[in-house]
């Protein structure tokens, strides 16, 4: 019979695979080391996997109540990809390449979910997260007839390059509910990169980091609007929870998120504090 410890054990084990098999489903294979104007570059290819599951994840997620949704089509991915990179980062190049790939200068730096498991994010990190994603709110988008918004905006999906300080965003396969105004397509972009931040790091430093961030992206109205998606869903909408949460256990993620909102509505935001960490 398994002790009370031993099931615990058994359960964080059990939820780490599960996080570890998700994260081995891809849509898109990834090579590196392509030339596109003697500049390193990278190719992605939607695979024959991911054309079958991006369907399935639209229904988990139309059931589910999730606003988020996967190109099925592949043009409509490559053009979608291929648009947002460009307008984000215009001094480099990405272009379609055949029926199912894409072709794109790479962009200097490491992801920052990298830096989170390894232990070397850093306050800098953040704040050029926090900024970037910022800037990229405030561009327009014809899709949403209003501001563009990520709708994966999870730490994976933000580089950063410790030469320049400079953070930017990869990945535009995913896309919010283009009904929903742009201040809720905002605030569920910042809640996507926080779980990760939430969910990863120490207990020392996970709410200055939150709050670095935030402070970072300094925009009241999403922020407020965030403030009321802090709470563990219910129902079906709890696998993308766990996913987001990268499987961390729901209790102590809850208790971070209760204590991020008690901070902000404290005035944390306009607090100062030391960011040289």
């Amino acid at each position: 019979m398994l002790t009370g410890w031993d099931a615990s054990r058994s359960l964080r084990a059990l939820r780490a695979a599960m996080g570890s098999a998700f994260n081995s489903i891809r849509l898109n294979a990834v090579t590196n080391h392509t030339l596109l104007e003697e500049r390193s570059a990278i190719v992605k290819r939607r695979t024959a996997l991911g054309r079958s599951l991006a369907p399935v994840a639209n229904s988990y997620f139309r059931m589910a109540g999730v606003p988020l949704s996967l190109d099925t089509d592949i043009h409509e991915w490559q053009q979608r990809e291929i648009r947002s990179f460009r307008m984000l980062n215009p001094e480099f190049r990405a272009l379609a390449v055949d029926g199912y790939a894409i072709c794109e200068q790479q962009l200097p730096g490491e992801h920052l979910l990298h830096h989170a498991k390894c232990g070397t994010l850093r306050r800098k990190m953040l704040r050029a997260a926090g900024l970037e994603i910022r800037r990229a709110h405030q561009f327009w988008s014809d899709e949403y007839v209003g501001r563009w918004s990520h709708g994966d905006a999870a730490m994976r999906n933000v580089i950063y390059a410790s030469a320049t300080g400079r953070a930017r965003l990869i990945d535009f396969e995913m896309a919010h509910d283009p009904s929903l105004p742009a201040v809720a397509r905002h605030a569920d972009d910042l809640r996507a990169f926080l779980l990760d931040l939430v969910s990863l790091s120490s207990r020392r430093r996970w709410l200055p980091y939150a709050l670095t961030f935030l402070r970072a992206y300094d925009d009241a109205a999403v922020i407020a609007e965030l403030r009321h998606h802090l709470f563990v869903p219910k129902g079906l909408g709890r696998l993308w929870w766990k996913i987001r949460t990268n499987f961390a256990e729901d209790g102590e993620v809850l208790r971070r998120l209760t204590a991020l909102g008690s901070a902000i509505d404290q005035g944390a935001l306009r607090a100062g504090f030391s960011d040289k960490a």
